[in-house]
């Protein structure tokens, strides 16, 4: 209600501009601990929140990563398979064209043989034979040049053979390197007890059919490794020795010796 001064209304009688400070009729207050307990654990729980956030990125990171890579070793396989079928493949041509030689080294030796019976009978010097003595004689260190050039596509084939043990321990190698990194996420997710039961399944999941593919891509690689070595001994050993046996027949061949 509007106080009255000299009969006229004066509203602004009971008005203050200056600012009344806060007055606290309270002298001593007590610490609710409790609510600074759950306070510092919200933070806690936001923290860790921020934590498991970067880290599922990082571990969909490193699968992302991990795909790719066995993506890759998928396809690398798969183009070594395709060489190792078309070395197979020139293999058996090359069987085939050792057997053509063996066969015409059998005709010559017959034929020289003849020859050589003819001369011991009849005890006569014919220039004509002579000639296709000398013939037969270059045609056999033709065939023989071929046995050695032969014998340098074999060790050109061991060589692969090498090569493709080297990339079977690299396999291994790459697998002991996952298997390493795997055990160091375990560590760290021990350390977290609200969320380190969910992480440490996935994880095993990870680690379980990382294993699978890996253990599958190295029987595959010794598989492929045992049926090459197998093929390959059971051509190549027989070259390599001085003497050659065809058709119960012996033959000297050269080798030549690494130093």
């Amino acid at each position: 209600m509007p106080l009255f001064v000299n009969g006229f209304v004066s509203p602004q009688i009971f008005s203050n501009n200056d600012d009344i400070a806060e007055q606290s009729n309270q002298e001593e207050f007590r610490l609710n601990y409790l609510q600074e307990i759950l306070n510092e654990q919200q933070k806690l729980n936001g923290e860790l929140t921020s934590s498991v956030t970067k880290f599922d990125r990082t571990l969909e990171h490193n699968r992302q990563e991990q795909y790719t890579q066995f993506q890759e070793m998928v396809s690398f396989l798969a183009k070594q398979e395709n060489f190792s079928e078309r070395v197979m493949e020139n293999i058996s041509e090359q069987k085939e064209s050792t057997t053509e030689i063996d066969d015409k080294l059998i005709k010559l030796e017959e034929m020289h043989e003849q020859f050589s019976k003819a001369l011991l009978n009849r005890e006569l010097t014919s220039e004509a034979v002579l000639n296709q003595l000398a013939h037969q004689q270059s045609m056999i260190q033709d065939l023989n040049r071929k046995l050695l050039e032969y014998e340098d596509v074999t060790k050109a084939l061991v060589i692969q053979a090498q090569k493709q043990e080297e990339l079977q321990d690299m396999l291994a190698k790459h697998a002991d390197l996952q298997g390493i990194f795997h055990e160091t996420i375990m560590e760290r997710l021990g350390k977290q007890d609200a969320v380190g039961e969910t992480i440490s399944d996935q994880l095993g999941e990870i680690k379980t059919s990382l294993s699978t593919k890996a253990n599958a891509i190295l029987e595959k690689v010794e598989e492929q490794t045992s049926k090459f070595t197998q093929f390959f001994l059971s051509l190549i050993m027989p070259n390599i020795t001085q003497k050659k046996i065809i058709k119960g027949k012996t033959f000297k061949t050269k080798t030549k010796q690494e130093k």
